[in-house]
């Protein structure tokens, strides 16, 4: 929630009320810095049926044992943090909403993982979606 927040307050910003979406450029990493390694960046120009990781945050990063800048999501490792996060995806890229989405999957060792994540439109021109910032996060235990 903290994010979503974060985010209605970068589009409050705009005092005329001529946009709906804030910009990357205004995302500042000093200040949700313990969200911004739970982080990653989407892009979705020419990529809308699978967004590329462009941005990845170390702690979301740990939970991928490749590395994911560049690559589509579909390439996510399966029964991961990762591929959760972002699960709905073009249901964001559809909907142009933030979507949040929790739950809980067991990883192949048999942890279970207790998850919550969510995904943000972003723009470069206040109106059209251009790109997409999410977050994750989550919780282990054994069962």
């Amino acid at each position: 929630l903290r994010l979503l927040t974060h985010w209605r307050d970068l589009v409050a910003r705009d005092l005329a009320g001529e946009r709906d979406y804030p910009s990357f450029s205004e995302l500042d990493p000093d200040s949700i810095p313990d969200i911004w390694e739970n982080a990653f960046v989407l892009d979705i120009s020419g990529h809308t049926e699978d967004p590329l990781f462009r941005l990845v945050g170390s702690k979301i990063a740990g939970y991928s044992p490749f590395d994911l800048r560049n690559l589509p999501v579909s390439q996510a490792p399966r029964d991961s943090l990762v591929e959760k996060s972002v699960a709905f995806v073009q249901e964001v890229i559809s909907r142009e909403v933030p979507i949040s989405r929790g739950g809980e999957f067991l990883k192949p060792d048999g942890v279970r993982v207790l998850y919550r994540g969510i995904i943000l439109p972003m723009s470069d021109d206040g109106i059209t979606v251009s790109g997409l910032f999410g977050a994750a996060n989550c919780r282990e235990e054994k069962v």
